[in-house]
């Protein structure tokens, strides 16, 4: 898949307010985007449509502690090499961290979830319905899609980031992964973020 020259990262943002990866997940159409390999496609003239931005603002759902910890630090170390990373206040555990963390649950001052009906510009900061305050913003786009099954962003169920990843997975299992195989793989995700 690499060395077809197919796919590539998305690296453009449709929304000055979101990065490349943020966007990527809040796309409606993802039918010839360079980093989609296998996709779920929606469409609301065909009324095929899902209720996933429903859930993620109306419910309860949240990630687990557990799954955040699992975001590396901005330098690559892992969170629990931080010290007082266990008790830190949920501001500091979004500084210095992976940008792709900000960008995939709500981060206080980054790309968290902003609502259009409040001018657009007015970070959402009601964490009642979360079981712990970590709610999850990827593919959570605008106000239009939040009533149940109304929802048309594309989901992608194969994306070319996860080749990389796998790539560079399997090269580490092996003992044989080399700097310029992550000059290949790991890198390019991590710029993109």
């Amino acid at each position: 898949v690499m060395e077809s020259g197919k796919y590539h990262l998305y690296t453009t943002s449709a929304n000055p307010n979101w990065k490349a990866y943020r966007d990527f997940f809040q796309l409606e159409d993802l039918k010839g985007n360079p980093e989609v390999i296998f996709a779920k496609l929606y469409d609301v003239t065909l009324q095929i449509r899902h209720g996933l931005q429903f859930d993620y603002k109306n419910e309860t759902y949240s990630a687990t502690r557990r799954f955040v910890n699992h975001y590396l630090c901005a330098d690559g170390s892992p969170i629990q090499n931080r010290n007082g990373w266990a008790t830190e206040q949920y501001y500091e555990q979004f500084q210095k961290r992976d940008p792709r963390m900000a960008q995939t649950l709500h981060a206080p001052g980054h790309f968290g979830y902003l609502d259009p009906a409040m001018s657009g510009a007015k970070e959402i900061t009601d964490f009642a319905r979360t079981m712990n305050g970590f709610r999850i913003i990827k593919g959570v786009s605008d106000g239009s899609h939040e009533n149940a099954t109304t929802s048309t962003t594309d989901w992608a169920y194969i994306r070319y980031a996860e080749v990389l990843l796998n790539y560079a997975e399997a090269q580490a299992e092996l003992g044989a992964l080399t700097q310029a195989m992550i000059d290949k793989s790991i890198k390019l995700i991590r710029e993109r973020a």
